[in-house]
């Protein structure tokens, strides 16, 4: 347990080690763009994000916690690998679709396999601890990246983001290394139309459901 809690932990800082921050701005302006280009990049992403929440929620559930984190930091890096080594508004754009479905792929699912390995040791009652060092160690990782990249940036425009791309490869690694506990299963894994009716509803009618995934995104 102890063991696998140490790879999520790692797995958070490393996810969340974003050293395109402080530079992207700059790398988007310099590759080309101009300010009408980089706020489509930006509202596009967000409305991606916001639109693929809630149907990736739905994979994590049928397919599992694991295999869901372990395809978002591997979607996530082929995002970043394509904007290390990408030119141009359309070739951004596709990478900002590829990061927000590795972005939506973990959001929400790492805290539900630390709740689930928590569960599965009898320990629920340090999931609110434990998920505020995980949020601690998140917060950390993205200042000192931020902080790290544009260091990096000042070198080169295009290093921040082999940067990031190497994190999220070693995200990857930590989480194929984690054990995926027993959970309790709430939807049917046959009747895929019906749960895709339903997530369909949630999305579209469900307020409370949509404004917590506008407000996550927005986080």
């Amino acid at each position: 347990m102890r063991r696998d809690l140490r790879l999520l932990l790692a797995f958070q800082g490393l996810h969340t080690a974003f050293f395109i921050m402080p530079v992207i701005v700059v790398f988007w302006q310099r590759g080309g763009l101009d300010l009408t280009q980089v706020m489509l990049l930006q509202a596009f992403f967000s409305l991606a994000t916001i639109a693929l929440e809630v149907p990736t929620g739905y994979v994590a559930d049928v397919l599992g916690r694991k295999r869901s984190l372990v395809a978002g930091c591997a979607v996530s890096f082929a995002g970043m690998t394509a904007y290390a080594v990408g030119t141009g508004f359309w070739t951004f754009l596709a990478a900002e679709l590829v990061l927000a479905l590795g972005l939506s792929l973990v959001s929400g699912t790492d805290t539900a396999l630390l709740y689930d390995a928590l569960r599965a040791e009898g320990r629920s009652a340090d999931f609110t601890r434990i998920q505020g060092r995980f949020f601690f160690t998140s917060q950390v990782s993205q200042a000192g990246a931020s902080v790290l990249g544009g260091f990096l940036g000042d070198w080169h425009l295009r290093i921040p983001f082999y940067a990031t791309a190497a994190a999220m490869l070693g995200a990857l690694v930590c989480v194929s290394l984690v054990r995926e506990p027993p959970r309790e299963r709430t939807l049917s894994r046959t009747d895929h139309r019906g749960n895709l009716r339903t997530v369909w509803r949630s999305m579209l009618r469900d307020r409370a459901v949509v404004a917590r995934t506008v407000v996550l995104t927005a986080l």
